[in-house]
């Protein structure tokens, strides 16, 4: 009896957004402007990612739990909603579509990160 080959899973929340993409590291890494193995080190925890990595990949799509963990991204989308609430737009609009969250999201991400400190 033959075994059968399983896709190997997905050992962080990094690693999975590749697959979203339907990439593979070296493919992913030259989108991002960094080597094969530098994606190795950011999947293992081996290296930070610098805001200009991150940068880009929040323009690729990933979400705030893939870039920085489950915890964190909602913290920062709890700082992101915080920030915009109490920036004077009571009465303005509170539903958003999906888009328009992520949206929001990845301008607040950006805010955070160009306040230069640790998200």
């Amino acid at each position: 009896m033959e075994k059968e080959e399983k896709a190997e899973e997905p050992t962080n929340n990094l690693q999975a957004f590749i697959r979203r993409k339907n990439l593979n590291q070296g493919e992913f890494a030259k989108l991002i402007g960094v080597a094969a193995p530098t994606v190795s080190q950011y999947i293992s925890g081996e290296s930070g990612i610098s805001t200009k990595r991150m940068r880009l990949m929040i323009d690729m799509g990933i979400t705030p739990e893939e870039l920085f963990g489950e915890t964190a991204g909602k913290k920062i989308r709890e700082l992101v909603i915080s920030d915009y609430l109490s920036s004077g737009l009571e009465g303005k609009k509170l539903n958003f579509t999906e888009e328009e969250a992520a949206e929001m999201v990845r301008v607040g991400i950006f805010k955070l990160l160009g306040r230069g400190g640790n998200v």
